[in-house]
Parts: structure tokens; sequence; C-alpha cells
């Protein structure tokens, strides 16, 4: 139902994307995905074909945007006879997961090829990684005492935040989408959201409305006024 009655769809492949996803776009545009018409559903692994063949010119017409990972590793995968055991399983896991994401991301391309109402978008490594790298260390580091109980592991975590590796453990060590809970409540205006999320987004819900727009663009501004920032160009925005 949520497919079939919302005005266009994101398909994401976890918890974490289905929890977080709404609550970026809430904050940085002031509008949540049902007032843009926007249904997000959680396909629950990689297999977005079965459900994105429904969109198409002699099916479903409405936008659908696929979004996932490319899971680039983020740490040297060369093989090293001097590596202990830890470490080599961790290279030969970043590597398989490396290859699965080229794979998928060909795979998709090819099936999104020449279909105007689908499009795929890729996060380079996972939403996870992707997000701290966008800009967001301030707002994880809000919740490192919910991750962590032990001080020292806290100072740990925070001087090592921008690693993907770091951000990694975190999501693991409480569970994806417990800590895709805790990380929302520290989600503010001033997010940074990836840009394969707002490309997503935008190729979803196409054309933006001027009524759309200028909503957008008035809470932009309130939030900036009330952080005493100067306010953004428009055509910046645009």
């Amino acid at each position: 139902s949520n497919l079939l009655f919302a005005k266009s769809v994101l398909l994401v492949e976890g918890d974490a994307e289905e929890i977080l996803i709404p609550v970026l776009i809430k904050q940085l545009l002031g509008l949540s995905l049902d007032e843009l018409g926007i249904s997000l559903i959680n396909i629950r692994s990689t297999g977005f074909e079965n459900v994105a063949i429904l969109f198409h010119d002699r099916r479903i017409r409405k936008n659908c945007a696929i979004i996932t990972d490319r899971d680039l590793a983020f740490i040297d995968v060369t093989t090293d006879p001097l590596d202990s055991e830890k470490v080599a399983k961790a290279k030969k896991r970043a590597l398989a997961s490396q290859t699965s994401g080229a794979g998928r991301e060909a795979r998709l391309t090819a099936f999104c090829a020449g279909n105007s109402w689908l499009s795929a978008h890729f996060a380079d490594h996972t939403f996870e990684v992707d997000f701290i790298k966008a800009g967001n260390a301030t707002a994880v580091v809000t919740v490192l005492e919910d991750v962590y109980s032990d001080a020292l592991t806290i100072a740990s975590a925070q001087d090592d935040l921008e690693s993907g590796a770091r951000m990694l453990t975190m999501a693991e060590n409480k569970g994806k989408g417990w800590f895709a809970i805790i990380l929302a409540k520290a989600i503010a205006p001033d997010v940074q959201v990836p840009d394969y999320i707002l490309d997503a987004l935008f190729q979803a819900h196409r054309p933006v409305s001027p009524e759309i727009f200028a909503s957008i663009l008035d809470y932009r501004l309130r939030v900036q006024i009330d952080s005493g920032t100067p306010p953004t160009d428009v055509e910046a925005m645009r």
C-alpha cells in the first residue's frame, strides 16, 4: 500500500536508512517525506529489482529512486604476510564487500538504463561511513555516551571519529537499527546530508513545485536567522 499510494518511492536496503533518512530530510528541508508525497520502503536486502521492476511505462508510472552502497573499502586491502589473523580477515571481508558492491552498482545501473522512472544512487562506502564523511562528526560526538560507557573508550572514539572503521564499529556495537535510533535524536537542521541521498530524493520528487521550493526556502532562512548565521544564497540553494 505504501508503494501504490505514494506519489513517488525511495527504496533502501536496511534499517539505518529507513530510520535516519526521514529524519535527515525533515531536519534539512523542514518537510517530511509524507509531505513531499514520497514513500520510503525498506527492502531489507539488496534485491531491489524484485520491487523496482514495477516502475515502468507499461506498469506503475511513478518515480522510484534506489539508495544503496558501493561498499568501497576504506582500509588498505593489500595482503601482507606480516598481517595478523585479525587484520587478514578484516581485509578479506572488506575486499569481498567491495567486489560485491561493484557488481551491485553495475547490475543496478544496467537495470535502470533506458527507464525514465528509475534511478540508482550509491554511497561510496556505506550509509554510516558516508554520513560521517559528509561532515557530521559533531552530531555523532553527542551520542558517544549512549554507545559506550567507558570514559577511555569514549575519548578514543572521539579522536578516531572520522574513521569509517570507528563509525561501523559503533553501529555494530549497538546494532545498526538501534544505533540509528540513538543517532536520530542528535540530528539538527545543520545536518550535512550526503549528496547521493539528496540526488535520490530529487530524482524521486520531480519536478519541485514553486510552493515546495518556497516552503523549503522559508524554513532554511528561518533556521539561519535563529542560528545567527548569514542567509544562504538563493541561487546556491537552487
